[in-house]
């Protein structure tokens, strides 16, 4: 079962995650604000990371094939990959997955849910992830920001682009 942010969406495996989550993202006194997109944090731990999204940094590497992850939770789940561990199983088609959310959002391949729906346009999402980003294009929000020019991307993929492109 994934559990699911109220306020934003997001998805979390395990309830104390979510817990943590609304606790530092909508409650209590939000004194750490970014300077780029505008969100604040109660913890400046929190920002620092949030931070991450915006100049592409990535500190954590996998050591058998080099890839980076902004996150150390993202490098774990990634680590899987290399293990071969796949110990959940889909009890309709017995196709089996290392993460539980993975297994969550394959569960409505089977039942044709999208429970995530655009508020602007009838477009519907498997994940709430996903509806966050398709939303950016109703929006325009840019919160992938270059670090050495200011320019500002929707998507992260095209911050690595540019970062490519033109800063190297």
């Amino acid at each position: 079962m994934v559990h699911i942010c109220n306020a934003c969406g997001r998805e979390c495996v395990w309830m104390s995650d979510l817990v943590t989550h609304v606790q530092a993202v909508h409650h209590g006194d939000r004194q750490f604000e970014c300077t780029v997109c505008g969100r604040s944090f109660s913890r400046s731990g929190n920002l620092s990371r949030h931070l991450r999204l915006h100049t592409g940094e990535k500190p954590f590497q996998c050591t058998v094939c080099k890839k980076s992850f902004a996150y150390c939770s993202h490098l774990k789940r990634h680590l899987l990959i290399h293990t071969g561990e796949k110990s959940l199983k889909c009890t309709i088609c017995n196709k089996s997955f290392a993460l539980r959310t993975s297994l969550v959002s394959h569960l409505y391949t089977h039942t044709g849910d999208k429970p995530f729906q655009c508020q602007i346009c009838p477009k519907r999402f498997r994940q709430g992830s996903n509806l966050k980003v398709h939303e950016r294009m109703h929006t325009g929000e840019k919160p992938y920001q270059c670090a050495k020019c200011k320019k500002s991307f929707a998507w992260r993929t095209n911050l690595v682009c540019h970062l490519r492109r033109v800063h190297t």
